[in-house]
């Protein structure tokens, strides 16, 4: 209630479920065609872009607590007490913060391949590993003490020659083809990417994004759903086990 247009779409019957997009500033679009869709027979879905993200304004305050607050305010607008929460990627820091903060209207979480460190060391060395064992180049890779703005100029490198390789797809998929189609969607409306230009741009006024929150999940005492990828080496195929729900139930996906 800022003054920031928020998308937003609902379609579907049955218990009432919000999705989470990730990216950062993804927006929901291609969550929607690519097997969201295929939930409504059963579900009532709630398809939200976040701000700066999608369809949705762009904004000045893109802070954790402002973003979980419109996932708040279009659960009152909506008039539903207790939504499940749907979260990739990304969207995993924003549905644990929403979790956390209204205990008290979380249904259930479902968390499809989330991230609860964003680009933290772990993540970082699992993907010059995965890169340098796919190139074959031993010389990409890193020790596991290596750290710091080290670890960063050596993550640099790796994704650089991922992308030079032509196998930039291969964090996300190893079917280009389903990449393909999902950037196609991405990019079939005008959209904005200004919360993830923040984020990922503006670390030092935006460090809540940062944060480790794995072990706080500890208290969220709700049903929880981790699907995981084993092939996964955007967020990384171990990152699930630092999590810590009281109530979780993990499906590895291949």
């Amino acid at each position: 209630y800022d003054g920031t247009e928020l998308y937003v779409k609902v379609a579907g019957r049955g218990p009432v479920c919000l999705f989470v997009h990730g990216g950062p500033g993804q927006g929901s679009l291609s969550f929607e065609r690519m097997g969201g869709d295929s939930l409504e027979a059963f579900l009532t879905m709630v398809y939200l872009d976040q701000r700066g993200s999608g369809k949705s304004g762009n904004a000045t305050d893109y802070h954790l607590d402002r973003v979980v607050q419109d996932i708040e305010d279009v659960r009152r607008q909506l008039g539903v007490d207790k939504p499940c929460l749907i979260a990739h990627s990304f969207g995993g820091i924003l549905a644990v913060a929403y979790a956390q903060r209204h205990p008290g209207h979380v249904s259930a979480l479902v968390m499809a391949n989330t991230t609860l460190h964003f680009m933290g060391d772990e993540q970082r060395r699992m993907q010059i590993h995965f890169v340098s064992t796919l190139l074959k180049t031993p010389s990409l890779d890193v020790a596991e003490d290596v750290s710091g703005e080290a670890l960063s100029a050596a993550h640099a490198r790796a994704r650089a020659a991922l992308q030079a390789s032509g196998n930039g797809y291969r964090f996300l998929s190893d079917d280009k083809a389903t990449v393909r189609t999902m950037s196609e969607l991405d990019e079939s409306y005008p959209r904005t990417i200004d919360y993830g230009m923040a984020v990922v741009t503006r670390p030092d006024d935006l460090p809540e994004y940062y944060r480790d929150y794995a072990p706080t999940t500890a208290d969220i005492r709700v049903p929880v759903l981790i699907l995981s990828g084993r092939r996964d080496h955007a967020v990384g195929p171990d990152h699930y086990k630092t999590f810590r729900f009281p109530h979780q139930r993990v499906v590895q996906l291949e």
